[in-house]
């Protein structure tokens, strides 16, 4: 706050080394000042609209950001409130929190929900204090506006910092609820209750004791290279990973050519929106102290561009296409493209901006259920490379962490909401709002669920065929290792993880590295067929295959204990 032309108070320390010499320098520090803005008429028209019945939409933040908690609120809003009610103490009216709750803002055709909190009323001896004005007249504005803040955090999620909010969000993906679906407004409200649990009982050994194993956890996703919702399709064996590893690159391959002609035509879209957004994000974090990452100018610059860039694509498209028609060359005269040179040329054109939007929905589509076709690939990669008996371990530890935080929360949830019950999850967190669908969208949901289908048929004839899976010595103990239970000498006590990460060596990965794609491929011939079983060995206790994947394929348990080794 600035006291004076000389004096200036700041709320929060400054570390940098550059600000610090910029604010103690001999000569003192200049600073610029913001011309005085007459508000008057706006504050006019403000109230006019409000008089008339009508809605005013304001963001009190008074920017765009892409932190984890509101920015302090500007006092306009309630100078509106209170200005308005002052003038006309008739008028009743409420202020309607609202929240925007972004999945993946930067991110084309991503999720996002919208909440709408309980409406505030004016309070009367705030507008009473308002009317006398000065310093009294400040503080009704500073009250209200604190209230208005505490309605926005009930519908928005607030954390002090990135690393908290990724670990409330792994925390609610763990949880277990009664029912196993939950809409993107259920998500959002259990993440903000997780969000308020955790701030109460953050210091508490159990709390403490969860948070570091779900952050061992993280760094083995990570490591992995997977995402938590990925873990449970690796509790496969390699015969069923390497089926489903050839029956998803089908399907990829079919979604693939239905996508292409969108994606081809829409590729300068995709280009030219990530190249410029990018650099705008570099250029607005170098001059923003409020920004994390950007994303809401990553958002903003592919929206702004795409609004002029596919309108002036789509009409290139439409006239090389009303071109092609007329001019057509002896090869192309098809009977199709005699049949639309009849049309005139206004209905041609049409017909290819229409076609051209057409393929770029469809793709868009067809392309998303392609990516997760994608992302499903590298678990069954794993579960391949390194055998089942690794991927179940972390699978087995998924389980272990979701079962105790779904026991503390259930324990610790009646204490901050009285009403909580276990078996009315979705009466409390309401019930959401359901997408739309079109002939499009419910193409590609069949396309997907044909795809499941097969997989379940597929599995079903591999485990029937193999029969029961033979393990390894190393394997089978682990098998026969019970999971760590609470001590019967404490039980109150939580039991901890047994699980402890050890990454592979750098030798392990040089070997992995070094898989060729015809070495992989047989791989997955093998486990397909049968063939290669990670147990099969020779009579004389030898590996049986030769090359240098086989051999770390089927490794001893030495060998294992350096690859991917859990305690």
């Amino acid at each position: 706050a600035i006291e004076s032309d000389t004096r200036l108070r700041i709320s929060s320390e400054m570390r940098e080394l550059a600000a610090l010499e910029l604010l103690t320098q001999a000569g003192g520090t200049a600073y610029k000042v913001a011309p005085h803005v007459n508000q008057d008429d706006m504050y006019r028209a403000v109230y006019d609209r409000l008089n008339k019945g009508e809605c005013i939409g304001i963001f009190p933040e008074g920017g765009s950001h892409d932190r984890t908690e509101m920015l302090p609120l500007k006092a306009g809003a309630t100078i509106m409130a209170l200005g308005a009610t002052a003038a006309n103490p008739e008028l009743g009216l409420k202020i309607v929190p609202t929240g925007l709750n972004y999945f993946h803002p930067s991110k084309f055709r991503s999720r996002a929900v919208i909440d709408f909190g309980q409406p505030i009323d004016v309070p009367a001896e705030l507008v009473e204090k308002y009317r006398q004005g000065g310093d009294a007249k400040r503080q009704a504005c500073d009250d209200f506006l604190s209230i208005v803040a505490d309605g926005l955090k009930q519908v928005t999620l607030n954390t002090p910092d990135l690393e908290t909010l990724k670990l409330i969000q792994a925390g609610r993906r763990l949880y277990q609820p009664t029912q196993h679906s939950l809409t993107m407004a259920q998500q959002v409200e259990l993440t903000r209750r997780f969000i308020k649990g955790y701030t109460v009982y953050r210091d508490l050994p159990a709390v403490a004791e969860l948070r570091d194993r779900m952050a061992d956890y993280n760094m083995q996703l990570r490591y992995y290279g997977i995402r938590d919702h990925q873990v449970e399709t690796m509790r496969v064996g390699r015969a069923e990973a390497g089926a489903l590893f050839v029956w998803r690159v089908v399907w990829l391959l079919i979604m693939g050519l239905i996508a292409l002609p969108g994606t081809v035509i829409n590729a300068p879209v995709f280009v030219v929106t990530s190249v410029f957004s990018k650099r705008k994000a570099r250029a607005a974090l170098a001059a923003s102290t409020v920004k994390v990452r950007a994303l809401d100018v990553i958002a903003t610059w592919k929206i702004l561009i795409a609004l002029v860039l596919v309108p002036f694509l789509y009409t290139v498209y439409s006239v090389l296409a009303v071109v092609f028609v007329r001019r057509a060359p002896t090869w192309a005269q098809t009977d199709v493209i005699k049949q639309v040179s009849t049309m005139s040329t206004v209905a041609i054109y049409l017909w290819a901006w229409a076609l051209a939007s057409f393929m770029s929905y469809t793709a868009l589509v067809f392309g998303e259920q392609a990516v997760d076709i994608v992302k499903s690939i590298r678990p069954l990669f794993l579960t391949l490379v390194v055998g089942s008996e690794h991927t179940e371990l972390l699978a087995r530890q998924r389980q272990e962490l979701s079962d105790d935080i779904t026991e503390l929360v259930n324990e610790l949830g009646p204490q901050i909401y009285p009403e909580f019950s276990t078996t009315r999850i979705s009466e409390q967190l309401g019930d959401g709002l359901t997408t739309h669908s079109n002939l499009i969208n419910e193409s590609a949901d069949a396309f997907h669920r044909k795809m499941r289908m097969g997989e379940q048929a597929l599995r079903q004839r591999i485990n029937s065929t193999i029969g029961s899976r033979q393990t390894s010595p190393q394997s089978e103990s682990t098998e026969e290792t019970p999971l760590a239970g609470p001590s019967e000498d404490k039980p109150n006590q939580r039991r901890g993880s047994k699980y402890a990460f050890n990454p592979p060596t750098p030798r392990t990965m040089e070997t992995l590295n070094s898989i060729s794609p015809m070495e992989f491929l047989s791989t997955v011939t093998g486990a397909v067929l049968g063939t290669g079983s990670p147990s099969a060995e020779s009579s004389d206790g030898k590996h049986e295959a030769g090359s240098q994947f086989e051999q770390t394929r089927r490794s001893t348990p030495e060998q294992k204990k350096g690859l991917f080794y859990f305690t």
